[in-house]
């Protein structure tokens, strides 16, 4: 008897010992983390020209490779992990509040998943089950051992499902909204928070209603965690979500698909090409063509080039 204390302490131990050899020698499937991006064509200036479907059919963009702004981040992780920074990749806090939640409510109101957990779904896409919960939190343990916070992060930005067949907080914006990660408003910012909990189910081309109490209950969260003001949560609250899916952006299609074609290994190019001047020559030369449409001309090309350096500017 005079050895059971020991005992009791070295079963634990060894349970730990054995939990991290299985860590450290099973297989991690991150292949997933390495998934194909979409290839990117920017102007000179750095904005965005065209965008080409990956090759496995996802419009998919790599969340460091587009400024995101602070403020979303801060967004995420007040509505999905406040402790990201702080726990091994599970918070037994957050876990222990969601079991009650559902208890008391008799239903699945909260998972309790951290992002690293999310993430690890992600891998392996599987049935909700308390077995697969134990999975997902063997693989976060993995995820945390094997990349930092900021990786983790990064890939969490760029796999998170958007609905069909867009992933990632990049390419959402530019499919939801036209414009960069990086320009989003308050609202805006809000429903790509919100969306990624039911992607299909909140897409707001689809479902306007459900996206828009969605994007308010995180407003709601924002202002209360005092990440907003009273004034930009009313009028983040008076933003409509009218939202038509945007085509993806292909200012220069024959050159993007040339580029790809000459290197197919790589995703992002950098032109001389100017946006603007592109889009104002596209204009003005749609103008001239219609205009000389009953000689039965339709079509035509212009090329713009700097006297000085010879770079095509559009």
């Amino acid at each position: 008897m005079k050895y059971l204390p020991k005992k009791r302490f070295l079963l634990p131990l060894l349970a730990l010992g054995i939990l991290w050899g299985l860590i450290a020698i099973v297989p991690l499937p991150d292949y997933r983390l390495n998934a194909p991006q979409s290839y990117r064509f920017y102007d000179r200036h750095g904005e965005l020209l065209a965008l080409l479907i990956s090759e496995d059919g996802y419009f998919r963009i790599r969340g460091a490779d587009d400024a995101i702004s602070p403020f979303f981040i801060k967004a995420l992780l007040l509505q999905e992990d406040r402790n990201f920074y702080d726990h091994p990749g599970v918070s037994l806090g957050a876990m222990t509040r969601a079991l009650w939640q559902n208890l008391k409510h008799g239903r699945v109101v909260s998972g309790g998943s951290t992002i690293t957990m999310q993430l690890a779904r992600m891998l392996q896409r599987r049935h909700r089950s308390f077995g697969n919960k134990l999975l997902e939190v063997f693989r976060s343990w993995q995820l945390e051992r094997k990349y930092t916070k900021t990786e983790i992060l990064t890939h969490y930005l760029t796999i998170t499902p958007y609905g069909g067949n867009i992933e990632g907080l990049p390419a959402a914006a530019y499919f939801y909204f036209g414009k960069s990660a990086k320009h989003l408003s308050i609202a805006e910012t809000a429903l790509l928070v919100a969306i990624p909990k039911s992607p299909n189910h909140l897409r707001p081309d689809l479902h306007p209603d459900a996206a828009r109490a969605a994007r308010n209950r995180v407003l709601s969260k924002l202002y209360q965690g005092t990440l907003i003001t009273k004034d930009q949560y009313q009028r983040a609250l008076k933003e409509p979500v009218q939202v038509q899916r945007q085509g993806y952006p292909n200012q220069i299609p024959h050159l993007s698909w040339r580029l790809r074609k000459q290197s197919p290994r790589q995703y992002d190019f950098h032109t001389s090409i100017d946006l603007k001047t592109q889009r104002h020559l596209h204009q003005l030369l749609g103008h001239y063509v219609e205009k000389i449409n009953a000689h039965n001309i339709s079509n035509g090309a212009i090329v713009v080039i700097d006297n000085e350096t010879r770079a095509v500017r559009a």
